[in-house]
This record gives C-alpha cells, structure tokens and sequence, in this order.
C-alpha cells in the first residue's frame, strides 16, 4: 500500500520552496540594482541618486534577510522534523510577518518602477540624455522584486493555513 505525504508535509514543502525562490528573485534585484550606474559625457550617474531606488534596495535587503531567516528556519524543521517556534503566536507572528513583507515589497517594485519610467521619460524628452542601460537595470531590478513580491503573496496565503481556528 502506497503512502501519500500529508497536507501539511506538502504545504511546508511548497513554503519551503517558495522562500527560496523570494531569496533568489532578491538576490538577483540587489545585484542589479547595485550594479545600475552609467556615464553620460562625463557625468555619473548611480543608483544612490534616486530616493525611489535607494528605497527599493531597502525593501530587497530586509525582504532578503526576513526571507533567509525564514528559509532556514523551514529547512531546519523539515530536517529535524520539530517547528522551531511551535504554538498559536509563532503561527500568527509568521502569519503577519509575512503579510508585512510582502506589501514592502510590493511598495519597493512599484517606487523602483515608477520612478525609472517616469525618470526615463524626463531625461530623454528634455535633457536629451541617453541613459536606457540605467534605467534598463533599474527596470529588471524592480521587476524582479515584483516577482518576489508575488511569490511572497502566496507564502503568506500558504502560512495562514497554519492560523488557529
């Protein structure tokens, strides 16, 4: 007779999977936009320029730690087999945490892509400045942080399953 994980040995494992695709989707928003710098005849321009970018990275580095942390805390129970944080409170702390998260995410994406596409448009139209690598960047970044904004939409659907009844 065949033996089918439970409900919840699939949802950790989903969890699990979805915190380490936050992780990676931040990982490769922060390298990007830390990397976003061009020169246009002499004068530099870096990300660290734009308030709206300097927020965004951040929103990626808190997204990245709370979703590190969070992953290895996944793992460890997975491996162990014995939650970390047991009882109703950590369930809803997680449940919140993970609600918080990902509006700052949210929020990071839409700075990050508000702001370089109306920037863009500023540069081009009047300053006559060729800055479509910068913004190129700025753009992935954010929408890269949309990704895991996504993915981190759903993490917290996933942990309000393990909310008390």
């Amino acid at each position: 007779m065949e033996s089918f994980p439970s409900n919840s040995t699939v949802r950790r494992s989903s969890l699990l999977l979805l915190r380490v695709i936050i992780s990676v989707f931040l990982l490769i928003a922060l390298v990007l936009i830390s990397i976003t710098s061009q020169t246009v005849g002499g004068a530099k321009f870096k990300f660290t320029q734009v308030y709206s970018f300097r927020y965004m990275l951040a929103v990626i580095v808190i997204g990245l730690v709370y979703s590190l942390i969070q992953t290895s805390l996944a793992i460890f129970s997975m491996v162990s087999g014995d939650d970390v944080f047991k009882g109703k409170i950590a369930n809803i702390f997680n449940f919140y945490a993970d609600k918080i998260i990902s509006y700052l995410l949210a929020t990071g994406a839409a700075a990050g892509l508000g702001a370089s596409e109306d920037l863009h448009r500023i540069f081009d139209a009047t300053l006559n400045l060729n800055l479509d690598d910068f913004f190129a960047k700025a753009n992935t970044s954010a929408s890269f942080l949309f990704i895991a904004f996504i993915c981190s939409a759903i993490a917290s659907i996933y942990s309000s399953y393990e909310l008390p009844t």
